[in-house]
């Protein structure tokens, strides 16, 4: 099976600091991509199906010098193996004592739900659809600091909403664009779990 990385700058607005990073998934039939934003710090990318992600670390004053930390991840299932049909059972999962509450964002399947982390509560969404010839899930967790600002919680969503935007796939021979840069497959990291972020402790 060959699954390749392949990484494209693209600029949005008329500095640098405004920069995004195109990342692509080259999967069995097909590929799958999103755009992350430059500044987002890498913490976990393991590239070879049958589960692939890419987790980040999205910076936040706010939480320096303190346990906690805002992670995404984005996850890429093949779902015609063991390992992806097991895998995607933790999208969704409860982790608190509410149900997630589950709705949809045009094609996208959400759960929305808190939980206490390192005495901290959370707020963790996921999504999930069917992209090119895998299932794709987008995780976002975040700790709810006294430190926020009120309208912190509208932009993580919001930011959530944008990520899910960006996601596409298609199916066919990849296509080479101008200034990407191809990454060999990473093995499996054991250290990760199949949301892309370090288990708790």
């Amino acid at each position: 099976m060959r699954t390749v990385l392949t990484i494209a700058l693209l600029l949005f607005g008329s500095s640098a600091a405004e920069a995004a990073v195109e990342l692509t998934v080259i999967t069995t039939k097909g590929e799958v991509g999103f755009t992350a934003e430059d500044e987002w710090v890498v913490i976990g990318m393991q590239t070879k199906l049958p589960v692939a992600v890419v987790a980040f670390q999205i910076k936040d004053p706010t939480d320096e010098g303190t346990q906690d930390s805002t992670n995404l991840a984005v996850n890429l299932y093949d779902l015609g193996t063991p390992q992806g049909r097991e895998a995607i059972k933790t999208v969704g999962k409860k982790y608190g004592i509410d149900q997630p509450k589950a709705s949809r964002v045009g094609d996208w399947q959400v759960f929305d739900q808190q939980s206490t982390q390192n005495g901290s509560v959370y707020t963790t969404l996921d999504a999930r659809r069917e992209v090119a010839d895998v299932t794709v899930s987008v995780r976002l967790a975040w700790p709810h600091l006294k430190a926020h600002t009120k309208g912190h919680e509208s932009a993580m969503r919001a930011l959530f909403t944008r990520v899910l935007a960006s996601v596409h796939g298609r199916l066919g021979p990849h296509d080479a664009k101008p200034g990407e840069i191809n990454r060999r497959p990473v093995r499996p990291n054991p250290a990760l779990n199949p949301t892309g972020l370090r288990p708790a402790g």
